[in-house]
């Protein structure tokens, strides 16, 4: 709509010039001849009459010609604002019109009276046409109307506006949610806005099942900038490095290499940023302290995303890691038990073909012996004969140990006594200022086992520590006691209620003991008595790597192999056959300490005669 026509407002303004031009010609005309005939005027009044006359006539004229002006302008300006008013309105109609938000005007009856084309599309009518005139009540559900009606409208009449959300109803009788902003008019209508927020809520719902899927992660899950600087944290990530959800307000905005310890960061800015940078990405496994100083085995991983940001994600495989190490334990384990049973079989073949020869051996001796009476030369040899078969089956008896298969030739033995005997014998062939100390705090140290393996055992007990003290102030001390089985720990890894199989027995643990390096093997009867043998030296103690193999047979440390590698194996033999336990000590440069536990002799042992074959 235009207020003033262009070609009407040209000629108005031609008209006006020309008239002016005219009326100031004809004034001028005028005023010339009432100049030229001055005396004319003053001779004739009726002259002065027609002056003034035309003079009142042109001042009229000019009057009315400005008059005229004014309201021409006047004119011109009130078209020009309500042409800026139509084009402020356009304006405003077309951004109502092309708004995403549904925009409607409603009557104070509820019934629309202008609505925006969006406003139409969100409730599924493609025209505008079919929804002017409707009510408000025609698309909502009827538990919703009634909701309108009690909550929202005395809310609106009270404030004049009200912002909420609401379940429209669709043209084909389907529901969406929408928010809607209502607006009460000075006549009782009211302006109504909505919005579709079906897509919003799905995405809050998605958002909301990722967030609970990342705090439900066992994962440890960190995102953080450019600048290394930390935007989330997930509870796991928190867990997994020991902190506690408070301290997740404290952490928000660090730098995240500031979790981890020197040497964690040092990796951190020498390889894992590097290679995030560079390549995208990258994974690995470290070792990680947590907050505590504990120390665990992590599966990591470093991304770059597209806006610059981080993902960090952490997980905790120690256990894997342990099961792992347990496996492993296993598999070894196995393998020394194929090994062993294969060294057990040849063994047994030795034993047994070695104890028939000696049985024949023993036989002829006794033979020889009769028929050589009289001769002394003959009876000496036939006793150094008697005197090697009998070194022979000791050593029978050392391979039978070592198969931890039976106790043979059982009878009772002063275990004090025989250390004793040993000590005398120890004495005359250590050196220098080393010596032997042997200390017995106990009065009954009998025992119920083959005399010439106690004897092994102590002879290879004490070898070792000979040899781990050859330095000048070497020194080793043997003590016997009755057993204590809260010793250093004992009754947590080798006292049993029931008595374990020879494997479980065997079988060499590591224990947390006293604070030094310690393995244990064999177990202790919880209703049995019994006596605690130890062998301490000040030596170089033993490697913590190789402390497990220690009772492997055939294993030595001794240069160019000068030992047989069965002194331990057939030590540990002898003691879990006799049922009893091993604890070993040790700390490198600071000695080792060697606990056998062995049963003291039971009554029935003690009026029972000696054996030739004792099972345990």
């Amino acid at each position: 709509m235009k207020f003033i026509n262009p070609h009407l407002k040209s000629s108005t303004v031609l008209i006006l010039i020309f008239s002016c031009a005219s009326f100031l010609f004809t004034l001028f005309i005028l005023t010339h001849e009432l100049f030229e005939h001055a005396s004319l005027v003053e001779k004739n009044p009726a002259y002065h009459d027609l002056v003034m006359i035309l003079v009142g006539i042109s001042i009229s004229g000019i009057l009315m010609m400005i008059l005229f002006l004014w309201s021409f302008l006047n004119l011109r300006r009130e078209g020009k604002i309500k042409s800026s008013m139509y084009q402020s309105l356009q304006t405003h109609m077309a951004a109502i019109e092309s708004s995403r938000d549904g925009i409607a005007i409603l009557d104070d009856q509820g019934r629309y009276t202008y609505m925006s084309p969006s406003h139409a599309l969100c409730y599924g009518y493609q025209s505008t046409g079919d929804m002017i005139g409707k009510s408000w009540k025609d698309l909502y559900e009827d538990t919703e109307r009634l909701r309108f009606e009690v909550e929202v409208f005395p809310v609106l009449y009270q404030q004049s506006w009200w912002i909420g959300y609401a379940i429209g109803k669709k043209a084909d009788g389907s529901l969406f949610p929408q928010e809607v902003s209502l607006n009460l008019l000075e006549d009782g209508g009211m302006i109504c806005i909505i919005r579709d927020v079906s897509e919003k809520i799905e995405k809050e719902k998605r958002l909301r099942m990722v967030n609970l899927a990342i705090e439900a992660a066992n994962d440890g899950i960190a995102i953080t900038d450019s600048t290394n600087k930390i935007l989330f944290l997930n509870q796991s990530f928190l867990r997994i490095h020991g902190y506690d959800n408070a301290d997740m307000d404290g952490l928000i905005g660090t730098d995240w290499r500031e979790i981890y310890n020197a040497s964690g960061r040092e990796q951190i800015n020498r390889v894992v940023l590097p290679s995030t940078i560079l390549k995208g990405a990258w994974s690995g496994s470290m070792k990680v302290m947590k907050k505590n100083g504990e120390i665990f085995y992590g599966d990591a991983s470093l991304t770059k995303l597209k806006d610059g940001l981080f993902l960090g994600v952490m997980r905790d495989i120690s256990e894997r890691k342990r099961v792992e190490q347990e496996g492993e334990a296993l598999r070894e384990e196995v393998e020394n038990t194929r090994k062993m049973e294969a060294i057990a079989r040849l063994t047994d073949a030795i034993t047994t073909d070695f104890s028939k020869i000696i049985n024949v051996i023993l036989d002829e001796a006794a033979k020889l012996q009769k028929s050589t009476e009289g001769n002394v030369q003959d009876q000496q040899s036939v006793r150094r004969i008697v005197e090697a078969s009998a070194k022979a089956a000791d050593l029978v008896d050392q391979l039978l140990a070592f198969r931890h298969k039976k106790n043979v030739r059982a009878k009772l033995v002063d275990l004090a006594e025989s250390i004793r005997a040993l000590q005398s014998k120890l004495q005359e062939s250590l050196a220098g200022s080393r010596a032997c100390n042997v200390v017995i705090a106990v009065k009954d140290s009998t025992i119920f086992a083959n005399p010439s393996q106690v004897t092994q055992t102590l002879n290879s007990l004490c070898q070792n520590a000979i040899e781990a003290t050859k330095h000048e102030a070497g020194r080793f001390i043997i003590s016997l006691k009755d057993a204590d089985k809260n010793f250093i720990g004992l009754k947590n890894h080798l006292v049993a209620e029931e008595t374990p199989t020879r494997f479980q027995a065997s079988l060499v643990r590591r224990a947390n003991l006293n604070q030094k390096d310690c393995v244990v093997c064999g177990y202790l009867q919880s209703d049995e008595e019994h006596l605690h043998l130890t062998v301490s030296d000040n030596g170089s103690g033993i490697a913590p790597e190789i402390l497990p193999n220690i009772f492997d047979p055939f294993f030595t440390t001794k240069k160019n192999m000068t030992g047989a590698g069965l002194g331990l194996s057939a030590v540990q033999g002898s003691v879990i056959t006799a049922g009893g336990a091993i604890v070993v000590e040790t700390s490198v440069d600071n000695g080792t300490d060697v606990h056998i536990f062995l049963k003291k002799a039971r009554a029935k042992d003690r009026q029972e005669p000696p054996t030739e074959s004792v099972s345990i």
